[in-house]
């Protein structure tokens, strides 16, 4: 195998300037993948409320057979996705429900 020499860190004229720039980039990279992350998951929470109250609230403010609902589809997609996907239904469907907009998440 070949030897491969790497030049001294004192003696690579412009390293200090690579280093800036490459982590200029990874911080840039990681700012653009949390916005998008967090618009489709916006997106995806809304589609989820707007399904809620049609299918299951029928407009009204609650479902008929209340609570029982919440604790069930809570079990259920934990078990499908796991703890973190929907860690507390019951803020979320607190907070997002009663203002929830007819019209979609990108028009508002």
């Amino acid at each position: 195998m070949a030897d491969i020499r790497v030049p001294k860190i004192s003696g690579f004229e412009g390293y200090e300037t690579l280093l800036s720039n490459v982590s200029r980039l990874l911080q840039q990279a990681r700012q653009s993948v949390g916005r998008a992350v967090n618009a489709a998951m916006t997106a995806t929470y809304w589609q989820i409320g707007r399904r809620i109250v049609e299918q299951e609230q029928q407009g009204s403010d609650r479902a008929s057979y209340g609570e029982d609902l919440v604790a069930r589809r809570a079990k259920d997609l934990t078990a499908r996705f796991g703890p973190r996907v929907l860690a507390d239904e019951r803020v979320s469907d607190a907070a997002v429900l009663p203002g929830l907009s007819r019209e979609s998440p990108d028009a508002v």
